[in-house]
């Protein structure tokens, strides 16, 4: 808040800009008055300076009048038009005067002293005057913020105020769920600013800079605002593509004004969002870099470096592409400390539940532990987004609490989008529920870690059915045996319609994608192949247009090349082949599965153990099929896997 000097300077200067305004209002309608008032005199018609010695030499002219300012001569004459006027040229004039005297005329000269005075003052005194008005009307419109747009053109090559202060809307870090790690870190960067000299008894020093990086909707913005709610330090915040401009320099000088305001406010704290805005590597890319934004990139490196150990200031950046940031940002002594921000587990998932559900009234029904089993792998930001839709179904619905199916359905429409109201045919229906029960059967016959909660045939999207299988547990590796699993439910759906209807469908478009995905990754990434061996060869999240690997794809010579697509097309071929194999063992189950499910067209959990009693891995103790080959490896699991069939 703005101390009461301060206030009543701005009221001050708010004042004196309006009076100045006005001031400058009556002097331009003052300056146009004395424009008309210097305007030349013409009385009657205009004739030609050769016609007015014609009429002189003929003795017809009775009285003329030299209008001194004008340069002018008017008169009256004998003949038509008898009241004239004429330019006359200020070397000409003594010749005139004395031709016109000669042949009898009366001449007389009015000096317009009053015309005089107002050219003297329009060309010379008001302009310096308008012109000091304007710029002390300028000045404080700057300073008293009167004029936006004046002051965003003033101020270019500057930072906005925004953040001097605590946001508009505070948060603190009981806002804060599923991220306790990510709040202690957050707390001690606090602590560094309001206790400093407890950290200095021991010699510890605070980081220059703090990374938090995770997938977008993980909550790195809000762990910013929630440090700011509680932190009595100012927080400046600002938005990397905020130093970005066409213009070159002006990124520089927004990063030296945004230091320079930290400094003056220090102890402070400065969050950057979206750091990959302004911090990516330099020199990469097809164009071989942005000289704007590498030429702010190298203004911010200076700047951290140019940071006094104990000036109390902490730069906090967020960004979901810590992987494309220039190795000098994220190096020690610059964002010397990164913070993991990540989806969040079960009971994390709960706690954000608890937080978003807080002021809504719920049904006894609405259980949040089930809803968090159900939605693994989705973020906060997701989570936020089921509670806020469940709300609105609830008022669609004219409830006046949440019941069980607006959340159900909440959760549908944000992960596949609304229910689509045209009906398929009975065709499309029933392929579509051969499809997805495949799906269910297959996860259940393996084994796999991911028990099948839900199969719907009701079209959402782009999709006419899917199937959600929702990890129990949560894995952060995964071996080859579970990898080929998964690859082995995912052409189920496809393996389901060559068996019963002796075709395939567009329907298993995304299944292929997946399963090809997933297969090159066995491959390429995971060394998983026995033919190609422990090779990485390339890497399906690579981006060209970072320059880094343009020609990494090119190293990889046509034998291997061949080899890789020959197992990537053996993996599959023989996923497809134990697919089929179950569900031909399973006919019977399947059609049963398939019959039910065209008659509800969504089966949960419970009826799906029904359907699927007797159903399960072998009994030998083996959860896995046949190996599709050799290998090991690990990789992070996916905590939710939604399969789509897509028309």
């Amino acid at each position: 808040m703005a101390p009461p000097d301060s206030r009543r300077f701005d009221i001050r200067s708010s004042m004196a800009a309006l009076l100045l305004g006005a001031l400058f209002l009556v002097l331009v309608i003052v300056y146009a008055f004395m424009l008309t008032a210097l305007q030349p005199e013409s009385p009657g018609d205009e004739i030609s300076l050769s016609e007015v010695l014609n009429r002189s030499d003929a003795r017809a002219l009775t009285s003329v009048t030299f209008l001194a300012e004008d340069a002018r001569i008017s008169g009256v004459s004998t003949v038509k038009p008898d009241l004239f006027w004429a330019s006359v040229p200020t070397e000409l004039l003594p010749g005139v005067t004395d031709r016109l005297v000669t042949n009898g005329a009366t001449v007389t000269v009015d000096d317009q002293a009053g015309k005089a005075t107002i050219r003297f003052l329009a060309q010379f005194v008001l302009p310096i005057v308008l012109l000091v008005n304007l710029f002390t009307l300028l000045f404080l419109l700057t300073r008293s913020g009167g004029g936006s747009g004046l002051g965003e053109l003033l101020r270019f090559g500057r930072v906005g105020s925004r953040g001097a202060a605590a946001p508009r809307t505070p948060a603190s870090f009981s806002d804060v769920g599923g991220a306790p790690e990510a709040v202690v870190e957050m707390r001690e960067l606090g602590s560094f600013l309001t206790d400093p000299n407890r950290f200095a008894a021991v010699g510890a020093q605070p980081p220059r800079g703090v990374l938090l990086v995770g997938p977008p909707g993980c909550g790195k913005t809000l762990l910013a605002r929630a440090l700011a709610g509680e932190s009595d330090v100012p927080f400046l915040y600002l938005s990397g593509a905020e130093f970005v401009e066409s213009l070159v320099g002006v990124g520089a000088a927004r990063v030296r004004d945004l230091f320079a305001k930290a400094r003056e406010s220090a102890p402070a704290i400065v969050f950057i969002d979206e750091l990959d805005a302004v911090g990516r590597r330099r020199g990469a890319g097809v164009g071989m870099g942005h000289d704007e934004r590498e030429q702010t990139l190298n203004q911010l490196l200076v700047e951290m470096d140019g940071f006094d150990k104990h000036s109390g200031v902490i730069m906090i950046g967020a960004t979901n592409r810590s992987d494309i940031l220039d190795p000098a940002l994220v190096r020690p002594g610059r964002f010397d400390r990164k913070i993991a921000v990540t989806e969040p587990d079960l009971e994390g998932r709960q706690e954000i539940l608890r937080i978003h559900a807080d002021g809504r009234p719920l049904d006894a029904d609405v259980d949040l532990g089930r809803i968090a089993r159900d939605t693994a792998g989705l973020t906060g930001a997701d989570l936020a987004s089921i509670m806020n839709e469940a709300s609105l179904l609830a008022v669609r619905g004219n409830r006046s609490r949440l019941q069980r199916e607006d959340v159900d359905e909440a959760t549908e429409r944000v992960l596949l989008g609304p229910a689509r109201r045209s009906r398929l045919s009975e065709d499309e229906r029933r392929r579509a529920a051969y499809h997805e029960s495949a799906h269910a059967l297959v996860t259940r016959a393996v084994g796999h870690v991911g028990a099948v909660q839900k199969v719907s045939i009701v079209a959402r999207g782009r999709t006419v059915g899917h199937h959600a299988s929702l990890a129990d547990r949560h894995d952060t590796l995964s071996g080859y045996a579970e990898l080929v699993n998964e690859l082995t439910i995912t052409m189920a759906g496809l393996a389901a319609e060559l068996v019963v209807f002796g075709d395939a469908s567009t329907a298993s478009e995304g299944d292929i994608n997946s399963a090809t995905k997933l297969a090159r990754r066995l491959v390429c990434i995971y060394g998983m192949s026995d033919q190609v061996g422990r090779l990485r060869i390339g890497s399906p999240e690579e981006e060209l247009f970072l320059g880094r690997d343009l020609l990494a794809h090119d190293q990889v010579s046509e034998g291997l090349q061949s080899e890789v697509d020959g197992e990537i097309r053996r993996m599959i071929r023989e996923a497809e082949d134990q697919a089929t194999e179950l569900l031909v063992t399973h006919r019977k189950a399947l059609d049963g599965l398939a019959e039910r499910l065209m008659e509800v067209e969504t089966m949960r959990a419970d009826d799906l153990d029904g359907e699927l009693a007797g159903i399960g891995p072998r009994t030998d103790g083996s959860t896995r099929p046949a190996a599709v080959g050799g290998g090991s490896g690990a990789t992070k699991k996916p905590r939710a896997v939604k399969r789509a069939a897509s028309r």
